[in-house]
């Protein structure tokens, strides 16, 4: 969701609300984790559907 990995746990928890339009404050730094690897495999399955790529990269 950063780029290339190099983002603060500070950072992707921004992107990750603004994403959302959650409130993440109260979020744990791993839950913000996880919620930002779950939006880049979502968009990912997403663009290999448009591409018409298999199901499973």
């Amino acid at each position: 969701m950063c780029g290339f990995g190099n983002a603060s746990k500070a950072q992707v928890a921004l992107l990750v609300a603004q994403f959302l339009r959650i409130q993440v404050g109260n979020l744990r730094n791993d839950a913000t984790d996880a919620l930002a690897l779950a939006i880049c495999h979502a968009q990912a399955a997403r663009v290999a559907s448009g591409l018409g790529l298999p199901e499973r990269l």
